[in-house]
């Protein structure tokens, strides 16, 4: 027995040890550091997506392909949109992300989704490949291949007429299913269509927000799920969703977002033995994860933690950008020099959604570093709760 505790004992404080230091050596947000990070990121992924990772993702939640891709591609998009066009490195990101988004638009891909759907093959797939494509011509990519700017053209005025006719604001994602979060991928690749291609959608993005902001939940937050058929509720706000879709709303109206992520820092962003992260739930839910948050730690949700990083940084709020970042960094175990990973690369999803939110810029500068001086205090009571049997039974041996 005493083996067993000096074992369990032994093996916990060296993660501690590990937790503790590995939460201030998170790359600060926007640093050359955060940028090498990214590289590293990249440099692990880009053989694994091409050795068949997004099909092994697909086995693990429906839109597991597309998120793969897409995630994959935007990220060496960020990487191609800082780099001068003389670095041979942003020519190799601008093929990866033309290759990401060709196997987003390959059969292997739409063919997964509802022809019948309005938009046909459905909102989230159609959204997330508008988005990439967006990103394509913005960063330059998409020069490597003209065809895809009439294809921007064609695909954006298709969904602005989906978002026309429609009359709510949460396009089916699959048929008789919407997500509001699918929505506001989709309505964020019009606005940039319109910026980019100086197109005048600005009557569906104004009818939008208007059709969003008659259909909040009882938060006053945009609803996690939505019947749209029956154009009405079908569950309410949830933190992943939440973080996601203030990633973009920004993009498509300020008020609407700066409403949407004040509510969203106040009922979902919060700390426990005082690491700070984002619940799935509202404070006060304890409602379990499922396939959309995956597994709950106390409540809190790894994957809306990892994207409301990203969500900080968009709206301006660099201060828990960096605490998130920190967390993410801390309990994420990054390992690997040229390659790195965290989880010790058994989640490459989570790899992909880091590199995703490093590439995005942030509108404020954050001025010194998290200090998780809680989280520090919790850790030191919980060592000596570990050894405290063996302190004592060496203090009654001198006796």
């Amino acid at each position: 027995m005493r083996f067993v505790h000096f074992l369990v004992a032994g093996v916990l404080s060296v993660l501690l040890l590990w937790i503790n230091i590995a939460v201030h050596r998170a790359p600060a947000i926007g640093s050359a550091e955060e940028d090498a990070a990214l590289k590293e990121q990249l440099a692990f992924l880009e053989p694994r997506i091409r050795d068949g990772l997004a099909a092994e993702m697909q086995e693990l939640f429906p839109e597991g392909r597309v998120f793969t891709y897409a995630l994959y591609g935007l990220a060496w998009c960020g990487v191609a949109e800082r780099l001068v066009a003389a670095d041979t490195l942003r020519t190799h990101a601008q093929r990866e992300a033309l290759w990401a988004y060709e196997m987003i638009d390959s059969r292997l891909c739409w063919s997964q989704f509802p022809k019948e759907a309005t938009p046909e093959f459905g909102v989230f797939y159609v959204g997330w490949r508008n988005y990439l494509l967006a990103r394509l011509v913005s960063s330059g990519a998409a020069s490597l291949d003209t065809s895809l700017v009439s294809a921007f053209d064609r695909q954006s005025d298709s969904l602005a007429r989906a978002f026309a006719r429609s009359g709510s604001p949460f396009l089916e994602s699959y048929t008789g299913a919407a997500w509001p979060a699918d929505a506001t991928v989709a309505m964020a690749s019009l606005v940039m269509h319109g910026q980019l291609r100086e197109r005048d959608h600005s009557a569906v993005t104004t009818r939008w927000v208007a059709q969003v902001r008659e259909r909040l939940d009882e938060r006053d937050l945009i609803p996690h799920a939505w019947q749209p058929w029956e154009d009405r509720l079908g569950q309410s706000a949830r933190g992943s969703s939440q973080a996601l879709m203030s990633v973009f709303l920004p993009l498509i109206d300020t008020a609407l977002a700066t409403q949407q992520f004040t509510r969203f820092r106040e009922l979902y962003v919060t700390e426990r033995f005082g690491v700070p992260a984002v619940r799935e739930h509202p404070i006060g839910d304890g409602s379990p994860g499922d396939v959309d948050s995956r597994p709950l730690i106390l409540g809190f949700g790894p994957a809306a933690t990892i994207v409301g990083a990203g969500a900080c940084r968009t709206n301006g709020d660099a201060h828990h950008a960096a605490e998130f970042a920190s967390t993410v960094h801390g309990f994420g175990f990054s390992t690997g020099i040229d390659d790195k990973r965290y989880v010790f690369g058994a989640l490459p999803i989570a790899d992909l959604f880091i590199a995703w939110v490093r590439t995005m810029p942030c509108a404020t500068e954050h001025d010194g570093t998290p200090m998780f001086k809680r989280f520090h205090l919790w850790c030191a009571l919980l060592l000596v709760l570990l050894w405290s049997p063996v302190l004592v039974r060496w203090w009654r041996a001198r006796g």
